[in-house]
């Protein structure tokens, strides 16, 4: 047996259930804990699972709450490592803040439609969520959890199980529960979208009427849609008591819609008093496919990636120190070599005053013809230093040295103005510019990455071997405000934005 843990807003749901090899569901014993996920609500957690008895090593936690983040993609035909990237690079849009987070993707199994684009659904946890659930396994005694799914892939999940999986006309599904009513649209065996709604529950006239009144609404969306197609039936579930009365009740002067409850799914062996609509997301995580949706393991693959990408930056540190001593070292020989050849000159010029000297001025104008070569020799090499410290920054360049710190993406110029870094960036990769944009945000030191995409290079030409990468994309950085002017080399070229004090040191 396994234990599903289902996270919801006010409420945890704990069911001990075990998927057979013939399909078919075995439930042991299920409860429901009315609280907010804190530590109190994992103490709680930890003590009903011991009453519940058995072990906890097969455990799997169902997200269901305000901390999922949903958006809907259509991306081109990928492989799965590209299709994260870009899902990765889309749910940054959805929020507005920094906070650090993991996204996957869920398969909408769909036709690509006429510009061979598919329809997926992304779906982000905060970083410190999935902490916090780490942190509950823990609190469990679970050493190897299954894995962590969300709500929205565990209902398609039910419904790709149930009867309503061959269903091609469209059709609502909604759920009400304590404080709130979802409502699901699907269409042709496909989820197409969901519409969240607050309800008072203590009022049954008007949480019917709210019940009616989103179905209507989705209707209208559906509507707008296919206009061949009209969603007349609507499935409901949820854990209030009295569902049945509910839907009774709404289906009464409606000659619109048909409600009816959510089918249940074909096989389940459960106790008497089990109710399955009170517990529709954890039964379609223990029938589905838990593995298309698994943060644990994204978020174990990111911090591999992260660490590589560390590691790289660090070795292009330590090339660009390694190309700086030979430049520095030779400029101080020339200065040291012009100084004591005009030191000379002044001597000798000295001496040639006196008129028996006059043999000596050949020798003289000779030695003036070597201060010029040598002073030719010293431009050339102090604009070779300006284009060194310009095109190779070095970790002294808080700003500029990260967007040359990343392995296979090529800076091919950068310019300043009044607030921002723009980079002119190639690549040969269609991964690194999604993997540069996190890079560089991860890195702390600026407002706000902006990137609007990449295209493909026309001017490059692998066959004839010219040199130029396959992709071009332009990164800007917006940077910190009110923060002491920065100087390089004596120019202010950053007026008031600075490095913000991030607590990364340099290396």
């Amino acid at each position: 047996m396994s234990y599903y843990i289902e996270l919801c807003n006010n409420q945890v749901k704990i069911v001990n259930a075990q998927l057979r090899h013939d399909s078919s569901i075995v439930v042991d014993a299920a409860r429901t804990i009315f609280t907010v996920f804190d530590a109190d609500a994992m103490e709680n957690v930890s003590h009903e699972i011991k009453d519940m008895g058995g072990k906890t090593d097969k455990t799997q936690l169902i997200v269901n709450n305000n901390a999922v983040l949903y958006k809907e993609l259509r991306v081109p035909k990928l492989d799965r490592k590209q299709t994260a990237k870009v899902v990765e690079n889309e749910m940054l849009s959805v929020q507005n803040s920094r906070q650090s987070q993991v996204s996957t993707w869920i398969g909408l199994h769909e036709k690509p439609d006429a510009e061979g684009l598919t329809r997926i659904l992304g779906c982000a946890l905060p970083a410190d969520r999935l902490n916090d659930y780490q942190s509950l396994f823990t609190a469990i005694g679970c050493k190897k959890p299954r894995g962590i799914d969300v709500g929205n892939h565990a209902l398609i999940e039910y419904i790709r199980c149930s009867e309503l999986a061959d269903e091609t006309a469209p059709y609502i599904v909604a759920e009400v529960s304590t404080g709130i009513c979802r409502t699901f649209l699907f269409d042709q065996g496909s989820f197409i979208m969901t519409r969240n709604a607050r309800v008072a529950t203590d009022d049954t006239n008007q949480l019917i009427q709210t019940i009616r009144e989103q179905v209507s609404l989705m209707q209208q969306f559906q509507s707008t849609r296919r206009t061949d197609a009209r969603a007349v039936m609507a499935y409901l579930f949820g854990d209030l008591n009295g569902m049945e009365y509910l839907i009774q009740n709404c289906t009464v002067d409606d000659d619109v819609t048909d409600y009816e409850a959510l089918p249940p799914l074909t096989d389940i062996t459960a106790p008497a008093d089990f109710s399955y609509l009170a517990y529709v997301y954890i039964l379609g995580s223990v029938a589905g496919n838990y593995r298309d949706v698994n943060f644990l393991e994204t978020q174990k693959n990111l911090k591999k990636e992260a660490h590589a990408v560390s590691a790289d930056t660090k070795k292009t540190l330590w090339i660009g120190a390694a190309c700086m001593i030979p430049l520095a070292l030779a400029a101080f020989w020339l200065v040291s070599q012009n100084a004591a050849v005009q030191k000379q000159v002044a001597d000798e010029e000295a001496y040639l005053s006196d008129p028996e000297r006059v043999a000596k001025v050949q020798k003289i104008q000779e030695q003036q013809s070597q201060i010029n070569l040598y002073n030719e020799i010293s431009g050339q090499l102090e604009a070779a230093q300006y284009i060194n410290d310009t095109y190779l920054p070095t970790a002294a360049s808080g700003l500029v040295q990260p967007f040359y710190g990343f392995k296979g993406v090529q800076v091919d110029g950068i310019s300043f103005d009044s607030s921002k870094m723009t980079a002119e960036c190639s690549t040969n990769n269609i991964d690194s510019p999604y993997a540069y944009v996190n890079y560089l945000q991860g890195t702390g030191r600026y407002q706000k990455i902006v990137y609007n995409g990449f295209t493909k290079n026309d001017a490059a030409d692998a066959e004839n071997g010219n040199g130029k990468l396959a992709y071009v994309f332009t990164v800007s950085a917006e940077l910190y405000r009110n923060s002491p002017a920065l100087s390089t080399q004596g120019d202010t070229i950053l007026g008031d934005f600075a490095i913000p004090d991030t607590g990364v040191q340099e290396k």
